[in-house]
């Protein structure tokens, strides 16, 4: 094992001497308007660059088998004990509607937190090597913080999917094909939304016990506004502005539309109060049927582009703030 290990080192400090000695200029020293010293890195490509932190940062992920482990343990876990708690409730009766809609806004909430908290370790734990390494003018910020977003991408959106897949047939939600890899689609997106802002709050935060306390206050306005709690036809007028900022907003309501349409309800004559006879009413009575399911999607992904910009404007911002303060 030593050998195999020292064999890799070697490989690895083979590498990195070629590419240095393709580098005409290295580095180059320059001053900014206040007078601080600052590198400026002018050599190896960026595609060399993000070659290897793409590969650094995917060896990282290989290292911990573990971790990945326990993340497929527990997405499978939860969605076998909603799935069982709920199991084949998605049918015609009033109580059904019920049912369908608290499933799917805890489902939202699982895909919601556990990529948030899953990824606010990432910059405060590499910030002594990031530090070290910029000051070395090694590779730009930018390039680090893709390869690390292109590293995890995979995990971010395949263990979503593994818990839409065992969820959805346990309850017995629409037997659809279009709606099955639709709900997949919106969890997906969901989740790497979610680990967007957990990026933000970690690239914001100089500590793990920061980025732990500011995390959950974060989301529980996103969650208020998400249209499961609160209806979002009767909010006050001086917040209603609020629930577009919501991004769960957008992915429950695009679920749910996509449950919801066409389904009819049983009303049978024992059935007391209202009785609702078709999912467009549930819609309506919530308020989740002023825009279509892909616009929905769309929305969706504007946050989530949104959210992965100001992750790397955080993170530059307080890479800089932090080397001016060495």
């Amino acid at each position: 094992y030593q050998r195999r290990v020292h064999g890799e080192a070697e490989k690895r400090a083979q590498f990195f001497i070629e590419a240095w000695k393709t580098v005409e200029t290295p580095l180059e020293l320059v001053k900014d308007s206040k007078g601080i010293d600052d590198l400026k890195f002018t050599g190896a490509p960026l595609c060399v660059q993000f070659k290897v932190l793409l590969k650094r940062s995917w060896n990282e992920i290989i290292r911990q088998p573990m971790l990945t482990k326990v993340r497929v343990g527990q997405t499978i876990f939860l969605s076998l004990i909603v799935g069982l708690i709920y199991l084949q409730t998605a049918n015609r009766s009033q109580g059904s509607i019920q049912n369908r809609q608290g499933s799917m806004f805890f489902v939202l909430i699982n895909q919601m937190m556990m990529p948030l908290m899953g990824i606010l370790h990432t910059f405060p734990a590499e910030k002594a090597v990031v530090l070290r390494e910029r000051k070395g003018g090694l590779y730009r910020i930018s390039i680090y913080y893709f390869a690390k977003v292109f590293s995890e991408f995979p995990t971010q959106a395949c263990i979503p999917i593994l818990f839409a897949v065992i969820y959805y047939w346990l309850v017995g939600l629409q037997a659809d094909a279009g709606r099955f890899f639709f709900f997949c689609l919106v969890i997906s997106m969901l989740s790497i939304t979610s680990q967007s802002l957990g990026l933000i709050i970690s690239a914001a935060c100089s500590t793990m016990a920061t980025a732990l306390a500011l995390a959950p206050v974060t989301m529980l306005p996103f969650i208020i506004f998400g249209g499961f709690f609160t209806n979002l036809s009767s909010l006050p007028s001086w917040c209603d502005w609020m629930k577009y900022c919501a991004f769960p907003k957008w992915a429950f309501e695009a679920i749910i539309q996509n449950e919801f349409r066409g389904l009819t309800f049983d009303c049978p004559s024992t059935t007391t109060g209202t009785c609702i006879k078709t999912g467009e009413q549930v819609l309506a009575n919530g308020g989740l049927d002023k825009f279509d399911k892909w616009v929905d999607v769309i929305v969706l992904g504007c946050f989530l582009v949104a959210f992965k910009l100001m992750a790397l404007v955080v993170l530059i911002l307080k890479t800089r703030s932090q080397q001016k303060a060495v």
